[in-house]
């Protein structure tokens, strides 16, 4: 019984010199490398997850563009700001007999606009009192951004509507 537990423990030393040493260093390398591809998963996934929130910011800005290009187109756009300005008079009842457009110099500006146009719109346009007042004040308050810059009322003596002649600037974005 002792030769056969000599034999037992002599071959139970080899199985761990010969086999289970040399694999356990390989399990430990094996182990060192998953711990480095762990972290490397959770770095990438921490870059990815930053990456999407710039792209969900960036995004958002093209957003903001377009919401601020309603009120303040990017380009020049004659007929956005005509129409505008003639569906403000229209609501109000305002007859418009006459416009005319007139592009002003570009303002360059410090801030996120690169630069800021005028488009100056002319009218000549008749009315009853209360319907040009509403007129003038919506056209203010207008999707479009507008100043009204100068108007005159000329009063007839055979029609009961008074004739307007205003100044109108709208803005736009430059490149």
């Amino acid at each position: 019984m002792a030769l056969s537990s000599l034999i037992f423990l002599i071959a139970a030393v080899y199985v761990y010199a010969a086999l289970i040493k040399p694999s356990y260093a390989e399990i430990l390398e094996l182990a060192s490398m998953r711990a480095g591809r762990q972290e490397s998963v959770r770095n990438f996934s921490e870059l990815n997850k930053q990456f999407q929130d710039i792209l969900n910011k960036y995004k958002n800005i093209g957003e903001l563009k377009e919401k601020i290009s309603v009120f303040m187109p990017s380009e020049m756009d004659l007929s956005y700001a005509i129409n505008q300005i003639i569906g403000v008079a229209r609501l109000n009842n305002i007859e418009i007999q006459s416009f005319s457009l007139k592009p002003m110099a570009i303002k360059p500006e410090k801030s996120f606009v690169k630069g800021r146009g005028i488009l100056r719109i002319e009218l000549k346009m008749s009315g009853a009192y209360e319907n040009l007042k509403s007129f003038l004040k919506n056209t203010e308050t207008n999707f479009l951004i507008a100043d009204v810059v100068n108007f005159k009322i000329d009063v007839q003596t055979n029609n009961p509507n008074l004739t307007i002649t205003a100044t109108i600037d709208t803005y736009y974005q430059t490149n």
